[in-house]
């Protein structure tokens, strides 16, 4: 507004300009976060669809409102068992990779 009085302009001219900039702005604001919205839910959707959470097998007769803690056979309980070496990082990840380094 400063700057404005000091080029000459009135305060209505230069109230107007900020107004129309401030709703260009506003609407431009809207449009970037709806894009943003739409490119994370779909993001998630695509990621729940590539993994999607497995089914758990409740024993006949067990299935009530008490909470089920056994819910899984032992039998199917290999998929479940990761391979984390003793310092607790992930095959692969940054952390196996700079201890593998430092060895």
């Amino acid at each position: 507004m400063v700057v404005g009085l000091a080029c000459g302009h009135s305060a209505a001219v230069i109230l107007g300009r900020a107004i129309v900039v401030m709703l260009l702005s506003w609407v431009a604001g809207r449009l970037l976060g709806a894009l943003a919205q739409h490119c994370v839910e779909q993001t998630i959707r695509q990621y729940k669809e590539a993994n999607p959470i497995p089914e758990v097998y409740v024993p006949a007769g067990e299935a009530g409102d008490e909470e089920v803690v056994d819910a899984i056979p032992i039998s199917e309980m290999d998929q479940f068992v990761d391979d984390r070496d003793s310092r607790g990082a992930m095959p692969g990840s940054r952390m196996a990779r700079e201890g593998a380094s430092a060895r």
